[in-house]
Protein backbone atom coordinates (compact mmCIF):
# COMPACT_ATOMS: atom_id res chain seq x y z
CA UNK A 1 0.00 0.00 0.00
CA UNK A 2 2.84 2.15 0.69
CA UNK A 3 4.18 2.83 -2.74
CA UNK A 4 0.79 2.52 -4.89
CA UNK A 5 1.52 6.65 -4.99
CA UNK A 6 4.79 5.53 -6.11
CA UNK A 7 3.52 3.19 -9.14
CA UNK A 8 0.44 5.68 -10.10
CA UNK A 9 2.90 8.04 -10.48
CA UNK A 10 5.52 6.42 -12.35
CA UNK A 11 2.79 5.01 -14.56
CA UNK A 12 1.46 8.69 -15.07
CA UNK A 13 4.94 9.89 -15.74
CA UNK A 14 5.81 7.52 -18.26
CA UNK A 15 2.22 7.36 -20.10
CA UNK A 16 2.84 11.66 -20.39
CA UNK A 17 6.15 11.34 -21.04
CA UNK A 18 5.73 8.81 -24.08
CA UNK A 19 6.40 8.93 -28.29
CA UNK A 20 3.32 7.74 -29.69
CA UNK A 21 4.46 7.09 -33.25
CA UNK A 22 2.23 6.99 -36.59
CA UNK A 23 3.96 5.80 -39.58
CA UNK A 24 4.01 7.40 -42.32
CA UNK A 25 4.65 6.27 -46.09
CA UNK A 26 4.98 9.03 -49.01
CA UNK A 27 5.07 7.94 -52.66
CA UNK A 28 6.87 10.62 -54.50
CA UNK A 29 5.37 11.19 -57.63
CA UNK A 30 3.82 13.56 -60.07
CA UNK A 31 0.60 12.43 -59.19
CA UNK A 32 0.91 12.55 -55.10
CA UNK A 33 2.59 16.46 -54.86
CA UNK A 34 1.23 19.85 -55.03
CA UNK A 35 3.02 22.68 -56.58
CA UNK A 36 3.35 25.57 -53.59
CA UNK A 37 5.53 28.70 -55.00
CA UNK A 38 9.04 26.56 -55.02
CA UNK A 39 8.17 23.85 -53.71
CA UNK A 40 6.54 20.65 -53.87
CA UNK A 41 4.53 19.21 -51.27
CA UNK A 42 3.40 16.51 -49.53
CA UNK A 43 0.83 15.03 -47.21
CA UNK A 44 3.44 15.66 -44.30
CA UNK A 45 6.41 16.92 -46.38
CA UNK A 46 7.68 19.51 -48.47
CA UNK A 47 10.54 18.88 -50.75
CA UNK A 48 12.71 22.08 -52.20
CA UNK A 49 16.25 22.75 -54.21
CA UNK A 50 18.82 24.67 -53.10
CA UNK A 51 21.67 26.32 -54.69
CA UNK A 52 23.57 25.57 -58.35
CA UNK A 53 21.47 28.49 -59.99
CA UNK A 54 18.71 25.77 -60.86
CA UNK A 55 16.51 25.83 -57.50
CA UNK A 56 14.00 28.69 -59.03
CA UNK A 57 11.43 26.30 -59.09
CA UNK A 58 9.73 23.07 -57.44
CA UNK A 59 11.60 19.77 -57.98
CA UNK A 60 10.59 18.05 -61.18
CA UNK A 61 7.97 15.11 -60.39
CA UNK A 62 7.03 12.07 -62.89
CA UNK A 63 5.48 8.96 -62.97
CA UNK A 64 8.57 7.30 -61.59
CA UNK A 65 9.27 9.67 -58.55
CA UNK A 66 10.71 13.40 -57.81
CA UNK A 67 14.38 14.99 -58.93
CA UNK A 68 16.78 16.94 -58.18
CA UNK A 69 16.16 19.49 -61.03
CA UNK A 70 13.62 21.89 -62.26
CA UNK A 71 12.29 20.32 -65.44
CA UNK A 72 14.02 16.85 -65.89
CA UNK A 73 17.28 17.70 -67.47
CA UNK A 74 20.51 19.43 -66.69
CA UNK A 75 22.17 21.71 -64.62
CA UNK A 76 20.75 20.16 -61.71
CA UNK A 77 20.32 21.96 -57.98
CA UNK A 78 22.79 21.50 -56.04
CA UNK A 79 20.80 20.05 -52.58
CA UNK A 80 17.06 18.70 -52.70
CA UNK A 81 15.93 19.45 -49.14
CA UNK A 82 13.23 17.31 -47.58
CA UNK A 83 12.00 19.01 -44.67
CA UNK A 84 8.96 17.14 -42.70
CA UNK A 85 5.81 19.18 -40.71
CA UNK A 86 6.55 17.30 -37.92
CA UNK A 87 9.17 16.09 -36.09
CA UNK A 88 9.66 12.46 -37.10
CA UNK A 89 12.23 9.27 -36.54
CA UNK A 90 12.89 6.05 -37.84
CA UNK A 91 12.94 7.81 -41.53
CA UNK A 92 14.12 6.14 -44.71
CA UNK A 93 14.20 6.96 -48.43
CA UNK A 94 14.42 5.18 -51.36
CA UNK A 95 16.11 6.70 -54.86
CA UNK A 96 17.75 6.26 -57.66
CA UNK A 97 21.70 8.22 -57.80
CA UNK A 98 22.10 6.53 -61.02
CA UNK A 99 25.43 5.68 -60.59
CA UNK A 100 26.64 8.71 -58.78
CA UNK A 101 28.18 7.38 -55.72
CA UNK A 102 29.77 4.51 -57.64
CA UNK A 103 33.84 4.44 -58.30
CA UNK A 104 35.17 7.78 -59.71
CA UNK A 105 31.65 9.24 -59.94
CA UNK A 106 32.11 11.79 -56.99
CA UNK A 107 30.39 11.79 -53.48
CA UNK A 108 26.59 11.79 -52.72
CA UNK A 109 26.11 13.17 -49.05
CA UNK A 110 22.76 12.94 -46.46
CA UNK A 111 22.90 15.54 -43.99
CA UNK A 112 20.46 15.08 -41.32
CA UNK A 113 18.51 18.72 -39.10
CA UNK A 114 16.96 19.24 -35.99
CA UNK A 115 15.69 22.59 -36.48
CA UNK A 116 18.86 24.74 -37.29
CA UNK A 117 20.86 22.35 -35.42
CA UNK A 118 22.84 19.40 -37.71
CA UNK A 119 22.58 16.18 -36.45
CA UNK A 120 25.38 14.78 -38.36
CA UNK A 121 26.16 13.25 -41.78
CA UNK A 122 26.26 9.84 -43.66
CA UNK A 123 28.02 9.41 -47.40
CA UNK A 124 25.65 7.14 -49.24
CA UNK A 125 28.04 4.45 -51.07
CA UNK A 126 25.44 2.40 -53.11
CA UNK A 127 25.16 4.33 -56.42
CA UNK A 128 22.07 1.43 -57.26
CA UNK A 129 18.36 2.13 -56.66
CA UNK A 130 18.22 1.26 -53.12
CA UNK A 131 16.87 2.01 -49.40
CA UNK A 132 18.62 4.84 -47.63
CA UNK A 133 18.13 4.45 -43.72
CA UNK A 134 18.20 7.50 -41.49
CA UNK A 135 17.69 5.86 -38.23
CA UNK A 136 20.44 6.27 -36.07
CA UNK A 137 20.30 10.03 -36.56
CA UNK A 138 17.28 9.92 -34.09
CA UNK A 139 14.04 12.60 -33.91
CA UNK A 140 14.61 15.24 -37.26
CA UNK A 141 12.73 17.67 -38.57
CA UNK A 142 14.88 17.63 -42.10
CA UNK A 143 17.29 16.16 -44.23
CA UNK A 144 19.40 17.45 -47.22
CA UNK A 145 20.79 15.63 -49.98
CA UNK A 146 24.36 17.42 -51.56
CA UNK A 147 24.18 16.64 -55.08
CA UNK A 148 27.82 15.15 -55.47
CA UNK A 149 29.78 18.44 -54.90
CA UNK A 150 32.55 17.65 -54.17
CA UNK A 151 36.32 18.79 -54.59
CA UNK A 152 38.14 16.03 -52.85
CA UNK A 153 36.98 13.34 -55.32
CA UNK A 154 37.63 15.91 -58.31
CA UNK A 155 34.30 16.18 -58.94
CA UNK A 156 33.16 20.15 -58.75
CA UNK A 157 30.22 20.29 -61.38
CA UNK A 158 27.54 19.43 -58.89
CA UNK A 159 25.10 18.18 -61.37
CA UNK A 160 23.77 14.70 -61.15
CA UNK A 161 20.24 13.59 -61.62
CA UNK A 162 18.75 11.60 -58.55
CA UNK A 163 15.54 10.19 -58.28
CA UNK A 164 13.42 9.89 -54.84
CA UNK A 165 10.65 7.83 -54.39
CA UNK A 166 9.56 7.25 -50.98
CA UNK A 167 9.88 8.30 -47.89
CA UNK A 168 9.35 6.55 -44.68
CA UNK A 169 8.76 7.80 -41.32
CA UNK A 170 7.46 7.97 -38.21
CA UNK A 171 5.61 10.86 -36.43
CA UNK A 172 6.88 11.46 -32.82
CA UNK A 173 4.22 12.98 -30.54
CA UNK A 174 5.36 15.73 -28.60
CA UNK A 175 3.38 16.25 -24.89
CA UNK A 176 1.93 19.81 -24.85
CA UNK A 177 2.49 22.02 -21.82
CA UNK A 178 -1.48 21.91 -21.20
CA UNK A 179 -1.76 17.79 -21.06
CA UNK A 180 1.46 18.13 -18.89
CA UNK A 181 -0.44 20.57 -16.45
CA UNK A 182 -3.46 18.80 -16.31
CA UNK A 183 -1.31 15.73 -15.36
CA UNK A 184 0.42 17.67 -12.63
CA UNK A 185 -2.92 18.53 -11.25
CA UNK A 186 -4.03 14.93 -11.23
CA UNK A 187 -1.12 14.18 -9.35
CA UNK A 188 -1.88 16.56 -6.66
CA UNK A 189 -5.07 15.79 -6.15
CA UNK A 190 -4.07 11.83 -5.31
CA UNK A 191 -1.14 13.45 -3.11
CA UNK A 192 -3.57 15.53 -1.50
CA UNK A 193 -6.20 12.73 -1.08
CA UNK A 194 -3.19 10.47 0.40
CA UNK A 195 -2.05 12.84 3.45
CA UNK A 196 -5.69 13.67 4.54
CA UNK A 197 -6.14 9.76 5.01
CA UNK A 198 -2.71 9.62 7.08
CA UNK A 199 -4.04 12.78 9.06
Amino acid sequence: MKFKFLKTFALGFVLSMSSFANAGLINLNSGSGTVNGNSLDFAGLSITLSGGGRDVGPAFANSGGVQNSIDGSYPTANDIVFSFDDLVDNVTFSFDPFGLSSSGRGDLWVEVFNGLVSLGSQEVLDGNFHTESLSSFGPMTSFVINNGCSTASGDTSCSWISEYNAVSFDTVSVPEPSTLAIFALGLMGFASRRFKKQS
